[in-house]
């Protein structure tokens, strides 16, 4: 599934992205899909230069040892409503758009590797 490219926005410019470019104090929040533990999905809008993007969190319960696996995804988006259709989609149908940001912790992990566009 492809989306424009939102070349507006820096985080889309930005050779280097770093984890603080995605922090979500970044954004501001403008819808909830899905709030829960594990599972959250919203609408954000990025505080620079108004992008929008779907957002999810992602983390898988493995019952081992405490350092569960975690996933962020930033898919940009051009309303509220793409947004809404994508909060339907079940976890593999999200990771098939294109362009999106992922942020990934695995449970080896000391901390989250750093963000990457799939485009």
């Amino acid at each position: 599934m492809q989306h424009l490219e939102p070349k507006q926005c820096h985080l889309w410019r930005k050779e280097d992205l770093n984890n603080s470019d995605l922090r979500l104090n970044n954004f501001e929040e403008l819808t909830v899909f899905t709030n829960s533990s594990h599972l959250t999905r919203k609408l954000l809008k990025c505080k620079d230069c108004g992008q929008l993007y779907f957002y999810e969190f992602y983390e898988e319960i493995d019952f081992i040892g405490g350092n569960d696996p975690q996933y962020q995804t930033f898919i940009p988006v051009e309303t509220e409503e793409k947004a809404k259709e994508i909060s339907k989609e079940d976890l593999l149908e999200i990771h098939n758009h294109s362009p999106r940001i992922l942020i990934d912790f695995p449970e080896e992990a000391e901390k989250p590797l750093l963000p990457r566009w799939v485009r």
